[in-house]
């Protein structure tokens, strides 16, 4: 019988422990300063011009709850403003040569990715990438 009642505390004391919430955090959000890790661009027919700018310790994105980001890459600073379109897309004024909605994608607390394109015309496409963390 005793057996039977270690089994019953055992059982007991396992549905409790996964009854637990394991750290529940609130939604994601853009508005912080992020790490700059690298920002891609191509250019034109079949992206003939590109370039990959790899971030350095010091470089950030910088999003504000006003709709302003602040940005520095090596010596250029830069503000740009932005609003959300979605829970996965933000619209960045001038973050490329479009005003397309930017997606964001991954988009996790720990990184987010922000790309951009333009619709092809007569095979010329814009494209931009932007990967940050923190």
């Amino acid at each position: 019988m005793k057996f039977y009642n270690w089994v019953i505390v055992l059982f007991v004391f396992s549905c409790q422990a996964s009854c637990k919430k394991s750290g529940v955090t609130g939604p994601v959000t853009l508005i912080a300063k992020w790490e700059l890790v690298n920002d891609s661009a191509a250019y034109g027919e079949a992206y003939i011009t590109k370039t990959n700018y790899v971030g350095v310790p010091g470089d950030y994105f910088d999003f504000r709850a006003d709709g302003k980001v602040y940005i520095k890459e090596g010596a250029k600073y830069d503000t740009l403003t932005y609003h959300m379109v979605a829970p996965d897309s933000v619209s960045i004024k001038t973050f490329n040569v479009n005003n397309y909605p930017d997606v964001i994608n991954p988009f996790t607390a720990h990184s987010a990715s922000i790309h951009s394109s333009n619709f092809p015309i007569f095979w010329v496409t814009d494209y931009r990438m932007v990967n940050l963390k923190r």
